[in-house]
């Protein structure tokens, strides 16, 4: 832990790996597994649970908990050995929670208050807005831009580059637990985009580059480089060639 500036407050693992020039702000709680690489700044209040890998050049804010661990732990009173990994020069704003066995890519960037559940990857250099919960075992691809309030349900994928404008959601349960049922998220291709407060019904696919407008409700799949308005979304027009 040489090199590395620590508050007299914070509270680290005797086997906790940090690396040079870390700040690690007061009231932070550090478990004893996690490894912090270098140049890692880590601000109050903030909890890193088990075996938590942090590579270089991360900001983690305030309030934070990285590596919380799911039910099926916590009912059994065991430490995970899934870890969760922060790429290099990730930036986790504060009040952020991320689960235990999650990996973020290179530079991936959250907003306030976002949840990340257990088993999801999220690609390099993808934003997640403000009030955004991606639930468990989702797919995220590189370049993602995620704006504000987006709700992604369990087993969902999202490709690369793909827009999902605000409180946009992506539902995974077609009968709403009336009946058994699957759990299956959407499958938004890459460079997709959806409009803010468009609901993805389970199970669908929408087309690589296509495009859903705000408030639509879409509920069968939508073909490449297409656009999809309304309630329920319907066929507007394909894609303009001069659109990427």
């Amino acid at each position: 832990m040489s090199r590395a500036s620590i508050d007299p407050s914070a509270s680290i693992g005797p086997e906790a790996i940090l690396g040079d020039s870390c700040i690690i702000e007061g009231a932070t709680y550090i478990h004893s597994h996690a490894k912090i690489m270098g140049h890692v700044r880590i601000c109050c209040h903030t909890v890193i649970y088990g075996n938590a890998v942090i590579n270089e050049g991360c900001f983690i804010g305030s309030h934070c908990v990285i590596g919380h661990p799911p039910r099926s732990i916590l009912k059994a009173d065991k430490p995970t050995d899934k870890p969760t990994i922060l790429g290099s020069r990730c930036v986790i704003r504060s009040g952020s929670v991320v689960y235990s066995d999650v990996t973020l890519g290179d530079e991936v960037e959250l907003g306030h208050n976002v949840l990340i559940r257990e088993g999801c990857r999220v690609g390099s250099k993808t934003l997640i807005g403000t009030g955004s919960v991606i639930d468990g075992y989702s797919e995220i691809g590189r370049e993602v831009r995620m704006q504000t309030g987006v709700y992604v349900s369990a087993f969902s994928t999202v490709g690369d580059g793909v827009f999902l404008g605000p409180y946009s959601k992506l539902l995974n349960d077609k009968y709403m637990a009336r009946k058994p049922y699957e759990l299956k998220g959407p499958n938004v291709k890459n460079g997709a985009s959806i409009g803010g407060g468009a609901i993805l019904m389970p199970r669908i696919t929408v087309g690589e580059g296509a495009v859903i407008g705000a408030g639509s409700l879409v509920l069968e799949d939508v073909p490449p480089r297409t656009i999809y308005v309304g309630v329920p979304a319907k066929k507007l027009s394909n894609v303009p060639d001069d659109w990427r």
